[in-house]
């Protein structure tokens, strides 16, 4: 053999083995720690006034919007007839005043005066928002249950605004698998998914695996970016993980106390997360800021301000408001414990629903604008650009209370 042939077999080989080792997916090998590449949490989204759970990539829960002073109701649509479910997902918005909600193993589709557009069976259990991408494309995440072994596996299902499918991402097969929380667009439009089995997932728009991390134990989380980029994940035994967006470790912190599995963060990467004695902020680097004890705990998701103020519901039936400092700003007693993550609208002003069956509204002080009788349970309520809040409840309800 020539010199020359050997010269081009050696080069075919080592391009060969740079792509296998390398990557052709991973864009995002390329970035610049430290950089910030998105401040608002909405890049990888639309222009919409709730495109995710949480309001956007931060899980924030604050909205740019003013929400209702009074709690007429515009419309309530009754999404339980046909589908064998008594819960409706709290819907998100897209930049049309659209609305997606999950309804059991279905999503659905409806548009602001509450008429339905369609509805599409995805086939997994659907428990959380679902995600808006920047094109309009709607994510669904969920697992498949199989009655002899449990949770299997899983993944992400996307639909055009038609409701046309044109992803179907599944996750490896495994038990106690599946998809619990919602997906997180990155700016690039890499999609992370935490897995049940144990892996976050970064996956491509066209559905390729760009990567997975492997976490020590299953997660349910809705996974949350900073500003420039980490993801921020929760697995159930009480780790606290922070990847880099080309799948490396940054850091990782446990927790020695029972933590829920949803985050929220600050602007500055302070990450709040409730537990079993309170709830507890970290910093950027994941150490120690400061512990808010509540006696019962305080498993739900935080809400962060644009002021920094965070405020939560306890397991005892208060809805708290801190300083960035962690000290107590304010607390409002509704009549047993908070069943959801409050929202924020442009004022500060604070919606949440209590298990008493009511829907709170609160000024920016603590004080009660309005109540609403649910009956039941609710998710968080989202907030329109016009100023409509939607609420989905264990009825298998979606109500709209207008501005």
């Amino acid at each position: 053999m020539s010199l020359l042939k050997h010269f081009m077999l050696s080069m075919v080989l080592y391009v060969f083995l740079f792509l296998s080792f390398t990557g052709c997916e991973k864009d995002s090998d390329n970035y610049t720690p430290g950089e910030i590449i998105d401040s608002t949490g909405l890049m990888g989204m639309p222009n919409s006034s709730w495109p995710c759970d949480g309001h956007d990539s931060r899980r924030s829960s604050q909205s740019p919007y003013n929400g209702p002073d009074d709690s007429t109701v515009a419309w309530i649509y009754d999404a339980s007839p046909g589908y064998h479910a008594e819960d409706a997902i709290s819907p998100v918005i897209d930049n049309e005043g659209n609305l997606y909600s999950m309804v059991w193993m279905s999503m659905i589709k409806l548009n602001s005066s509450g008429n339905l557009l369609w509805n599409v069976y995805i086939g997994y259990y659907l428990w959380t928002m679902p995600t808006l991408g920047e094109d309009g494309t709607v994510y669904a995440t969920g697992y498949y249950y199989d009655p002899l072994y449990g949770r299997t596996n899983g993944g992400v299902v996307a639909l055009d605004p038609a409701g046309n499918e044109t992803l179907d991402y599944e996750t490896e097969d495994q038990y106690d698998g599946g998809v619990s929380g919602a997906a997180t667009i990155a700016p690039d439009g890499t999609i992370y998914l935490a897995d049940g089995g144990g892996y976050l997932y970064a996956i491509s728009p066209e559905g390729g695996t760009r990567w997975k991390y492997t976490t020590e134990r299953r997660t349910a989380s809705s996974p949350a970016l900073t500003v420039e980029g980490t993801i921020i994940t929760i697995d159930y035994n009480n780790i606290v993980y922070a990847i880099n967006p080309n799948g490396t470790l940054k850091w990782q912190r446990q927790i020695d106390t029972d933590i829920s599995y949803d985050m929220a963060l600050d602007i500055d990467g302070t990450v709040y997360v409730g537990s079993e004695n309170g709830i507890i902020a970290l910093t950027a680097d994941g150490n120690d800021l400061w512990q808010f004890p509540v006696a019962e705990g305080a498993w739900l998701r935080p809400a962060v301000g644009s002021d920094h103020t965070v405020v939560f519901g306890g397991n005892d039936g208060f809805v708290y408001a801190l300083n960035p400092d962690g000290s107590e700003k304010w607390k409002y007693k509704t009549g047993d414990g908070l069943a959801s993550t409050p929202t924020l609208d442009a004022r500060g002003h604070v919606y949440i629903g209590s298990y008493d069956g009511f829907l709170y509204a609160l000024t920016s002080e603590g004080e009660l604008k309005w109540k609403y009788s649910l009956s039941i349970g609710s998710g968080q309520p989202t907030i329109g650009s016009d100023g409509t809040l939607y609420i989905g409840t264990n009825q298998g309800k979606i109500i709209a209370f207008k501005k």
